[in-house]
């Protein structure tokens, strides 16, 4: 693939999108899909990405605040849309207008989404964000049965769903997640003593989901197997997921020097040998983090290039002695495929002591992303 006219990009292919959709469907039916699409889609970009995971069949696009449920409303998206996240009394007017679902995240919302819908004259959305474990967010569990009593008896506000999250199902211990299930099975049994059945019950996210069939009940919210990716050890190899986003930028310098020049910043490497440095336009700036200062590799070639020296904002310099015929011009490959050879997100979360989640959120507003159906093709 020939280098755009860009410093550097990432290419987000929307048929492996498609794909994980479509094998999360597989692996939880009659359950339906929620795509988690929060934070720009992990980086990756949320109204293309929505849109391919509705194309699949996801049921439902998840989102952590009312802003990024209107994005997606003015781009085009008709599908029902959650606010997985806390939202402000503020937020009611958008969430009637843009015809957002909300998670009850204060009960505070309740009354600011009744006066909204009353004022409209149509019915809000709503769901019980109950807190089993997280203490993050959502209602204590003994209110929930008030609340959705209280509910019951509110005809502007229908109850959609029932939710919690789990603080720990990539964990090898199964202990803590196998008692949220059991504390939010016997909840919703309750709640659906009180009135109506909502909807949805909604827990697994993709460790629970893979991990734990139990817990998908009839909802899951699929989020980093989406983007072909494993959040965790515990969740390598267990489904056939395609990786969705790879990450490039170009040579743009080349210079031979001896042995014992120091390179970059403080000077925290210095050759040992005489060798060619080739200069990447990618730093700190566009999410490839200081961290991997001597700390990681690209691919050049369809081989691997070490980074040598510090990351800058703007620029790399890497190791290209070992490579034969490199040319200003030349790809290189931060994240992704060359040939043989893939630096995929995990190994850049483990050099830098995080998750992937983080790599590609990371990922900076400069770099161009490009989304295509399959790697390669508009």
């Amino acid at each position: 693939m020939a280098p755009p006219a860009c410093r550097t990009w990432a290419t987000v292919d929307l048929a492996a999108v498609r794909h994980n959709v479509g094998l999360v469907r597989a692996l939880v039916e009659p359950a339906g899909v929620a795509a988690v699409v929060k934070a720009n889609a992990y980086g990756h970009g949320a109204p293309e990405v929505a849109r391919a995971a509705v194309e699949a069949g996801a049921a439902v696009l998840a989102v952590a605040s009312a802003e990024e449920g209107i994005e997606l409303r003015e781009a085009g998206l008709d599908a029902p849309i959650l606010i997985i996240g806390a939202s402000l009394p503020s937020d009611a007017k958008a969430i009637l207008a843009y015809d957002l679902a909300a998670c009850l995240s204060p009960p505070a919302m309740l009354d600011a989404l009744r006066a909204e819908a009353r004022r409209r004259r149509r019915r809000a959305r709503v769901h019980l964000m109950v807190d089993l474990g997280m203490s993050r967010d959502g209602i204590a569990p003994e209110e929930a049965v008030a609340l959705a009593r209280r509910l019951a008896t509110t005809p502007e506000l229908e109850l959609e769903g029932v939710a919690t999250h789990f603080p720990d199902a990539d964990e090898e211990d199964r202990e803590l997640t196998e008692r949220v299930i059991a504390e939010f099975a016997g909840l919703c049994a309750e709640i659906e003593s009180v009135g109506p059945r909502p909807s949805y019950y909604h827990v697994a996210n993709s460790a629970g989901l893979l991990r734990f069939p139990r817990a998908r009940f009839n909802l899951v919210r699929a989020g980093i197997m989406l983007y072909g990716m494993a959040g965790a050890p515990s969740l390598e190899g267990l489904a056939p997921w395609q990786p969705v986003l790879s990450w490039r930028t170009q040579v743009v310098g080349l210079r031979g020097v001896p042995a014992g020049t120091p390179v970059g910043y403080n000077h925290t490497y210095v050759t040992a040998r005489p060798t060619v440095l080739a200069t990447l336009p990618v730093g700190y700036y566009d999410g490839y983090v200081r961290a991997y200062s001597n700390n990681a590799e690209v691919l050049i070639r369809g081989r691997r290039a070490p980074v040598v020296g510090r990351v800058s904002m703007d620029y790399i310099t890497v190791d290209v002695g070992g490579i034969a015929g490199v040319e200003v011009g030349d790809m290189a490959t931060l994240l992704g495929r060359d040939g043989e050879e893939c630096i995929p997100a995990e190994e850049l979360a483990r050099r830098r002591g995080t998750i992937p989640y983080e790599v590609t959120c990371a990922i900076g507003p400069r770099v161009r992303r490009m989304h295509v159906d399959a790697e390669g093709s508009a």
